[in-house]
């Protein structure tokens, strides 16, 4: 167990050295997910919070941005042959369809906060051809929200951690304290998807 775990803190060990790259590309392929363990190790003052913030804003405009022009694109008809694609769209597709009555600022903004809509909503704004230029600006703005949010509450749990000298120990509890963010925050979109919806239906 005790190899283990040292292995494991020797390759965080390596990749706490690039802050910028590891907040980039992690909130380009893994997302929230990822900036909540980020934002938990900037609270121990492993890494800077203002690097990871910047870098993970702009890693998960990246990933937007990649979808959309994918939507833009790439026809349905194509997308649907994708397993992985068509998954992700038909599980969210009664929500996107509910998203369909709203303007393309008011969906890109409801799918930020309701669980599992973003991607399949991102690829159907570049589909409808909505200007590039304000899916950016409005993207940009939900993600420095978005992301200060979870970054401020993983952070504030990060301090509240404190200091540990086994390694193993540190790594559990901050294993622990992930798992309780990310449930957490997804309690919290699928309440917001639930009254998303209920708004949108009476409208």
């Amino acid at each position: 167990m005790w190899d283990i775990a040292f292995f494991a803190s020797k390759i965080i060990g390596e990749l706490l050295k690039y802050p910028a790259i590891l907040s980039f590309f992690g909130a380009f392929i893994a997302g929230e997910s990822i900036i909540v363990l980020l934002g938990i190790l900037a609270g121990q003052r492993v890494m800077p919070f203002l690097t990871v913030f910047i870098f993970g804003v702009l890693g998960t405009c990246a990933a937007d941005l990649c979808w959309f022009a994918l939507g833009r694109k790439v026809p349905f008809y194509k997308m649907k042959k994708n397993r992985i694609i068509a998954g992700i769209l038909r599980k969210s597709y009664s929500f996107t369809h509910i998203l369909l009555k709203q303007s393309h600022e008011r969906m890109l903004v409801m799918s930020k906060f309701a669980y599992g809509t973003r991607i399949a909503t991102i690829i159907y704004l570049g589909h409808s051809r909505m200007r590039i230029s304000k899916f950016i600006t409005y993207n940009i703005i939900l993600n420095i929200i978005l992301v200060g949010f979870v970054l401020g509450l993983s952070w504030f749990t990060g301090r509240g951690i404190g200091d540990y000298d086994s390694v193993v120990d540190n790594l559990k509890i901050i294993g622990i304290s992930f798992l309780v963010i990310i449930i957490a925050i997804i309690i919290l979109e699928r309440k917001v998807k639930k009254l998303v919806t209920a708004l949108a239906l009476k409208n």
